[in-house]
Formats: C-alpha cells, structure tokens, sequence
C-alpha cells in the first residue's frame, strides 16, 4: 500500500490584506486643544446622528468641508496621509489622476457610550483620530478609549 503524499504548499498571496498604518502627527496638542473647542461649540448648535453610535454625540458627516481651522488642519492631515499610505503600498499610483473623495464625522463618547461593530463599504480607506481619550484610573474601564479591528 502506498502513502498519498500531502499536498506542497507553493505559495501564499495575500489578497485581501488590511494593512493598519499609524501615523504621528505634529503638533498633535496644539491641533487637539484647537479640535476639543470647535467640538465642543458643535456639539452646543448643532444635534447629534445616529449610526454607529450607541449613546455620545456624533456629528454631520462633514469633516472635510468644514470652515473651522482645526478641522480643516485635520482634514489636510489626513488627506496627505491618504496619499502616502497609498504611495507606500502603490508606489506607481498615480495621485494626481485619483478622484479623491474623503467623508468623515466627529464622535464624542460619555462614559458608557460605544460605537458599535460596522464597516464602511465601498472606500478604499478608513481611518480614526483620537482626540482626547479616557484619562486610566480606577474610575475607568478597561476598555475605554480602545479601538477593536475586526477581520470577518
């Protein structure tokens, strides 16, 4: 009797990778005290949505057409950061000849309030900026101000 051979690996391709980047940021105090105040007079004029949200406030999905000037530092950030993330993982793309579309919104979360598990289809990329997070302490739960990447 002869023994069937298991079958050899030849090779691996990773088509669907997420690839998680993370970027720092300059001058991320003086830009998160300028984001904390335009967050806060938002959140006094202007009502929450819901989608994600379970609880806290969530803005208009308005992030880059905003006037405010640390929204708009952010919404510059972020843009270049779009653009190295995909030079670095494509670097023959070319950036100029993309249609670049950007949609993005504020959450402000209380104590006990969550954003629940989603996806945001049909965009290429996905990011959060964390502009205040839940000061570690006995009051605090350990997952206050943790982010949870699932891929399913």
């Amino acid at each position: 009797m002869t023994t069937a051979k298991s079958a050899e690996l030849k090779a691996i391709q990773p088509l669907f990778a997420s690839p998680l980047l993370n970027f720092i940021v300059p001058e991320a105090d003086a830009l998160n005290a300028g984001l904390l105040a335009e967050i806060a007079a938002r959140q006094a004029a202007e009502p929450s949505i819901e989608r994600s949200n379970r609880g806290g406030w969530h803005s208009a999905v308005d992030l880059f057409k905003r006037a405010e000037p640390a929204h708009q530092r952010l919404a510059r950030l972020i843009t270049d950061a779009v653009g190295t993330a995909t030079l670095t993982l494509q670097p023959a793309a070319k950036l100029h000849a993309l249609g670049m579309e950007a949609e993005g919104w504020v959450n402000v979360n209380q104590p006990g309030a969550l954003n629940s598990p989603h996806d945001h289809p049909g965009w290429l990329w996905s990011g959060c900026y964390y502009v205040q997070v839940p000061p570690s302490g006995e009051e605090a739960a350990p997952t206050d101000g943790c982010i949870e990447f699932r891929n399913s």
